[in-house]
């Protein structure tokens, strides 16, 4: 076996025990089996508020570039690119630096600057402007030869090689508390210990809770758990509009899109998916949903396009009804039941350039524009408490290796999966006690 192939197997062996996962929720071990000519670290902040990509690759330079070497190894590639976005001076300085001190990456990798505007970091718009490949309709970048994974993940992917658990993870708390900030925290914390670190809410009612992002975020309660692959945690008013949108159920939506929708076809004009050349057009695909028209098999399966990004219901709609919402829940609940979009070859649309939104617009409308700042990093949380979730992937459980009431080490192995499968084991974040529960595990420090 050539060093090459240990090289391989080695690496995607670490990936593996350290339970690692790609910001979608993949396996980063099986992503690193498949080969690719092109590896790009997503390191652009196009979810608005976004701070944590900003943080890692200001503060890591080096462990990213050595991340990316390392899925150049595991997958053959000969090209890397970082993306950063366009405002980061400085981070590019440290980047290029970090770069030009590997004798092999640096005839091999290249630094990309991606635009402030929404949705210019997703998957498809991020890999036709650096490569200038379509992703067919239906597919991932793999379908064109290209790796695309978050700063996070390679950061984790250099933490696992070098012997490092990697049991933390870069989360910001923005919005109505007293101190914002950016820090590490073990997997699995608290929201209430989240909003409590920051000081607490700056009202004395309730507040509203949002993790993962602005527009493709869920509402959360205080006693849930921070999700592995949020980096936001954003803490509103209960009457802010995007906490109203939040609280509406799939039949309210529904009725509202029967009662007031326009056919104005403007959801579709904004829709990035659309644009970028997928086989979707939200303003048929919701009008076929809301009427429930079954026999519009085509218009109803688009919604499986739908990447939850939002415009459509932020700025497109000139009634603000909420489109998103009824074409990502009919999406997910069609992948799934087991159905996935055919490929097909399809080009960009010439009106995609001029159609992509700033973020500082897109703040603006979403009246959150006042929360647009820069929180410090103030290193690492401690928690007494953590819950983790079984499913490592989605839709895949690991099943507990240990009893309860066993005391476990941060790092040790608390639930596995069979070698075969495409999920990953799931390790403490905590040193401390464990308590099984019916989807999950509670550590609580000792």
């Amino acid at each position: 076996m050539s060093s090459r192939l240990r090289a391989k197997d080695l690496i995607i062996k670490r990936a593996r025990e350290a339970g690692l996962t790609s910001d979608s929720g993949q396996a980063l071990h099986l992503l690193l089996k498949q080969p690719a000519d092109t590896v790009i670290v997503n390191g652009s902040e196009c979810e608005p508020l976004g701070r944590a990509k900003r943080e890692l690759l200001a503060n890591y330079p080096q462990k990213i570039v050595h991340g990316l070497r390392l899925a150049m190894e595991a997958t053959g590639a000969r090209t890397g690119i970082v993306a950063i976005d366009e405002d980061c001076d400085d981070t590019a300085r440290q980047i290029l630096a970090a770069i030009g001190q590997d004798g092999y990456l640096r005839f091999l990798v290249k630094l990309f600057r991606v635009p402030r505007r929404y949705p210019s970091g997703d998957e498809l718009p991020l890999v036709h402007a650096i490569t200038g490949r379509v992703i067919p309709s239906g597919g991932t970048a793999k379908e064109v030869s290209v790796l695309l994974l978050d700063a996070h993940c390679l950061w984790s992917l250099h933490e696992a090689i070098t012997g490092r658990s990697v049991t933390h993870q870069l989360v910001t708390v923005l919005g109505e508390v007293h101190r914002p900030f950016t820090a590490w925290v073990p997997r699995g914390i608290m929201i209430s210990a989240l909003v409590a670190a920051a000081g607490g809410p700056k009202k004395p009612e309730p507040p509203a809770l949002i993790v993962g992002s602005v527009l493709r975020g869920k509402s959360v309660l205080p006693s849930a758990a921070l999700p592995a692959t949020s980096s936001l945690l954003l803490v509103l008013p209960a009457k802010h509009r995007l906490v109203q949108q939040h609280a509406t159920t799939f039949e309210v939506n529904r009725k509202r899109i029967l009662a007031a929708c326009e056919g104005c076809e403007q959801c579709t004009c904004l829709c990035p998916q659309y644009l970028m050349g997928q086989c979707i057009t939200p303003h048929r695909s919701m009008r076929a949903i809301a009427l429930g028209l079954t026999d519009l098999a085509t218009e109803i399966a688009g919604a499986a396009l739908c990447s939850g990004c939002g415009l459509c219901s932020a700025v497109a709609c000139p009634v603000q009804l909420d489109p998103a919402q009824l074409m990502f829940a009919v999406g997910q609940q069609l992948l799934q039941a087991g159905y996935r979009p055919a490929l097909i070859t399809t080009a960009v649309k010439a009106e995609w350039p001029a159609r992509q939104v700033m973020l500082s617009r897109l703040l603006q409308r979403l009246d959150l524009l006042r929360y647009e700042i820069n929180p410090p990093l103030i290193g690492s949380l401690t928690s007494d408490r953590v819950v983790l979730t079984l499913e490592t992937t989605p839709r895949l459980k690991a099943t507990p290796v240990i009893r309860d009431g066993h005391r476990v080490k941060a790092g040790q192995r608390i639930a596995d999966v069979p070698l075969d499968s495409a999920g990953v084991p799931l390790n403490a974040s905590l040193t401390g006690t464990v308590r099984l529960l019916a989807a999950g595990l509670e550590i609580r420090a000792s």
